[in-house]
Formats: structure tokens, C-alpha cells, sequence
């Protein structure tokens, strides 16, 4: 993908842990939602449906749901384009990069450190709802559809929910 979103980088020299390395703020966040690679898609980069239909998930000064923060690829995706994202992640090491790039970058995004299968994720609150590779950490198909209901009371009046899982071609 040619196309790459161009945040206003902070010029610090401060590393964040990150796996085995440690990375300025700008190189991690610039792996968050560019794609760093020419052909294929690089799954960290972010996901390429968002781009594809950026049209329809992407409000304004909306508000975005994340179940499954993690370290926030799909989160920042939302926030850099103006949406105000609220994350659920019980992660430790995701919630601690999350925070650190939340903060150096004074993005919108409200970290819930909880599990979002029990908590109340309210109703007609959201523009958007998103699960990247949620349900694959559902305990049961009937768990992952009460996850789904949740997430469907949660959003507003013609809101938009986008899931993306594996399947069984997946290898999962």
C-alpha cells in the first residue's frame, strides 16, 4: 500500500520495549499503522479493511470501541483519524506500550483494563465496534455470540461493527 498515514512524529529519543527490541515512539507507531512492506499485506501494520472501507468505519469525532485492544494497531488506526477509541486489554505488556505511545502522542484512546467478555460495555454508544481476532480467544461459540450481542447493544442507532476472525482455512 502505497498510501501512509503521516502523524506528527515526537521527536523523542525514548524507547518503549517492544518484544525483544526497543523502538523511539515514531518507529513504533509507525509500525502500528503503516505498512512496512511492499508486496503482501504485513498483519501488523494494521488491518487492510480498515483502509479499504475507512469511508464507513471512520467518524469524525466519533467514538470507537476496541474488544481486544492488544498493542493497539487497530486503536491508533481509529485515533490518528480523529475518533475518540476506547480499549478493553488485560495485557500487561500491550497495555504498557499502548499507554506510552497514548501518551507521548496525546491520543484519544481510554484503556480499560478489564476483560471485555464481563464487563458492561453500555448501549447505543459507539459509532463504531471493532474485534480483530476476538473471538478466537472465546471459550465457546456460545460465548463468542454473546460477545457479538454485546458489542451490537453497544454501538449507536446505524453504527457499524466489523469483525475480523479466523476460520478453519485459517490454521486456527
Amino acid at each position: 500500500m502505497k498510501e501512509q498515514l503521516e502523524p506528527v512524529f515526537v521527536r523523542s529519543k525514548q524507547k518503549i520495549e517492544y518484544g525483544d527490541d526497543k523502538y523511539t515512539p515514531a518507529q513504533l507507531l509507525s509500525q502500528r499503522i503503516n505498512n512496512q512492506r511492499e508486496q503482501g499485506w504485513w498483519f501488523p501494520a494494521g488491518d487492510p479493511e480498515f483502509w479499504k472501507f475507512s469511508d464507513k468505519l471512520l467518524i469524525k469525532g466519533g467514538k470507537a470501541l476496541d474488544l481486544g485492544l492488544g498493542f493497539g494497531k487497530s486503536a491508533f488506526f481509529f485515533a490518528i483519524n480523529g475518533m475518540n477509541v476506547t480499549g478493553y486489554e488485560t495485557s500487561q505488556p500491550a497495555i504498557k506500550v499502548v499507554k506510552s505511545l497514548k501518551q507521548i502522542f496525546n491520543l484519544p484512546i481510554e484503556i480499560k483494563e478489564e476483560d471485555f467478555a464481563a464487563a458492561d460495555l453500555g448501549k447505543n454508544i459507539y459509532d463504531t465496534v471493532f474485534l480483530a481476532q476476538t473471538l478466537v480467544h472465546s471459550p465457546s461459540e456460545e460465548a463468542a455470540f454473546e460477545l457479538i450481542n454485546k458489542a451490537i447493544k453497544a454501538l449507536k442507532p446505524c453504527g457499524r461493527i466489523w469483525i475480523r476472525t479466523s476460520g478453519i482455512y485459517d490454521g486456527a
